[in-house]
């Protein structure tokens, strides 16, 4: 985490899920953009599917601390995302 390309490259892929998500909400479904935008888990899966891939196909630079950065980042906007969210009041007539 104190290594300046993992937190580079790991706020990069996190603005481009939320660049991507956003476009996706706006022009595409055209609904709600929050807090649907911070909802993207990454966890158990991504580690998974990380350590699944055949030593052929990997790339010997990649640092992990990145995958860990990922994984927190998004969890930590999914957490404030829900937190800070304040649905709009819906008013019954009966």
């Amino acid at each position: 985490m104190t290594n300046p390309d993992v937190l580079l490259l790991g706020s990069i892929i996190l603005l481009v899920l939320l660049v991507v998500r956003y476009l996706y909400f706006r022009f595409i479904i055209k609904t709600e953009i929050f807090p649907e935008i911070f909802l993207m888990p990454r966890g158990l899966i991504t580690i998974l599917l990380f350590y699944s891939i055949p030593v052929q196909y990997q790339i010997p630079y990649f640092d992990k601390g990145v995958l860990f950065f990922v994984i927190i980042g998004t969890s930590l906007l999914m957490s404030l995302g829900l937190i800070l969210f304040k649905p709009k009041e819906v008013t019954y007539y009966y």
